[in-house]
């Protein structure tokens, strides 16, 4: 990965409830080292019987003389109902100027199939709160605008597409920026190959901005989902047969930047990969 100072390293990662919080940390943090400068992170979750992962991940970050900060949206929930987004970034290369912080439209009933789904895969089978993160910063002496966003794995593409049009519009109350970076777990299901969901995305948003990872295929396998509390016949049926669905599920989509460099990066502790990019502006 280059270090050209005038080039921003991003990356956005799904962190999979905070529920291996040792390994995540020891994930960011190597990255860190190489270079990265700031994190767009989902499913991030604080529980009361254990540190939260990111008092504990700004701890060991700043402990080479470095200053990281970090700012983010959760639940009241000490629990996975709490899970929500957080930026992390090095005070040294970007500097905060403002935040925003949103709820996203929730859909409060699962259809059947969506609620079988969970339970046999050990999930609480309930709708969640979707929440993002919006940071406005200065970084070589211009404005930037960075958020962390995750959308919904229920009711399908319309439902996805409402909660993505509602936080675009949130983002218009904000004062006006030129250069937008909005990353984060898209949730999107494109089973059958059509790029359905991608078309929608791509309209959505609108022309100015790019997938910064457009040649990554996929960021998410059914094969390394966490099966710890999954039906036995979930376990053997997945991990015995070797039953992989590939999903890109997480987007780094840039306005106002050419994208020199995007990778996924192989890392255990989620069932999503880090996505790093490396970006330039106009």
């Amino acid at each position: 990965m280059s270090l050209d100072p005038a080039r921003l390293r991003i990356v956005t990662y799904n962190i999979l409830f905070s529920r291996n919080a040792s390994q995540i940390i020891q994930n960011l943090v190597k990255l860190a080292r190489a270079g990265v400068d700031v994190f767009c992170l989902q499913e991030v979750t604080h529980f009361d019987d254990r540190p939260f992962i990111i008092d504990e991940l700004l701890t060991q970050l700043n402990s080479n003389g470095e200053t990281w900060a970090a700012t983010g949206h959760l639940g009241e929930e000490r629990t996975r109902l709490g899970m929500g987004t957080y930026l992390v970034w090095n005070t040294a290369r970007l500097q905060l100027t403002s935040e925003a912080k949103f709820e996203l439209p929730k859909r409060e009933k699962l259809h059947f199939h969506e609620w079988l789904f969970a339970k046999v895969m050990g999930g609480a089978g309930v709708s969640y709160q979707r929440r993002s993160t919006t940071g406005q910063f200065t970084f070589q002496g211009q404005p930037i605008r960075i958020s962390s966003l995750h959308l919904d794995h229920i009711g399908g593409i319309p439902n996805r597409q409402n909660q993505l049009k509602f936080f675009l519009k949130q983002l218009d109350t904000l004062p006006a920026c030129s250069t937008d970076i909005i990353a984060g777990d898209f949730n999107s299901f494109d089973l059958l190959k059509t790029k359905q969901e991608l078309k929608a995305i791509t309209a959505t948003l609108g022309p100015q901005f790019i997938d910064a990872a457009a040649q990554i295929p996929w960021t998410g396998d059914l094969y390394d989902v966490d099966l710890s509390t999954a039906w036995p016949i979930t376990k053997f049926a997945i991990r015995v047969l070797h039953i992989h669905i590939q999903r890109k599920l997480d987007y780094l989509w840039v306005k106002g930047w050419s994208v020199k460099h995007c990778e996924k990066v192989q890392a255990t502790g989620s069932d999503h990969s880090p996505l790093v990019a490396e970006l330039e502006l106009l």
